[in-house]
């Protein structure tokens, strides 16, 4: 595991709310993409604030995500993230 995945994992922890839908025995399971999915629609600034921390890390799984044909981000966080990225990257 790379330090980027644990960074994931650690934040997936601190709201653990945000995987509802998904067993806790199976949440540390889910692929970097997932994780960062969750985080970004339904996390909050803290976890986002801990995601960002490894800015190089975040653009490739961001864009990776970003750039699927269907995307599960919600507009208004692909537009805020996407702003972001402009200004502090």
């Amino acid at each position: 595991m790379n330090s980027y995945t644990n960074i994931l994992k650690r934040e997936s922890l601190k709201n653990s709310k945000i995987f509802w839908d998904i067993p806790k025995e199976k949440v540390s399971q889910l692929s970097d993409d997932a994780i960062l999915e969750r985080i970004l629609n339904y996390g909050d600034m803290d976890q986002l604030r801990g995601v960002l921390k490894n800015k190089e890390d975040f653009k490739k799984i961001y864009s990776k995500i970003r750039n699927k044909k269907r995307t599960n981000l919600s507009p208004l966080v692909i537009n805020y993230i996407d702003l972001y990225l402009k200004k502090h990257a």
